[in-house]
């Protein structure tokens, strides 16, 4: 038994944690700079989880009801890396609604 297509799957995993993390991190720093912070604690501790809560959710609907398309590695690889031009958004927003609604795409 090959245990390649494992060890990708599970760098993929860890890779995925890393920027999520680093995301949520550096977006949790940045609302500092525009709401107070209870109001930060909610959006990055409830809006942002439901958001991804939801993602999730609609992933797995699609990979139900339509696994040949969802379940394709190179359009999960695509999913993936599109998530990181919200990530960059959110970093260079000047607005605090910006960095939310790009922290929570």
């Amino acid at each position: 038994m090959k245990k390649r297509p494992a060890l990708r799957c599970a760098w993929i995993i860890a890779l995925c944690f890393f920027y999520t993390g680093s995301a949520y991190m550096s977006q949790f720093t940045r609302l500092t700079e525009f709401y107070d912070g209870p109001t930060v604690d909610a959006i990055t501790s409830g809006w942002n989880y439901l958001c991804q809560a939801a993602g999730i959710g609609l992933f797995c609907l699609g990979l139900w009801k339509r696994p040949e398309l969802f379940g394709q590695r190179r359009r999960i690889a695509l999913l993936l890396a599109a998530g990181c031009a919200p990530m960059v958004i959110s970093q260079l927003a000047r607005t605090g609604w910006i960095v939310v609604l790009s922290g929570c795409l």
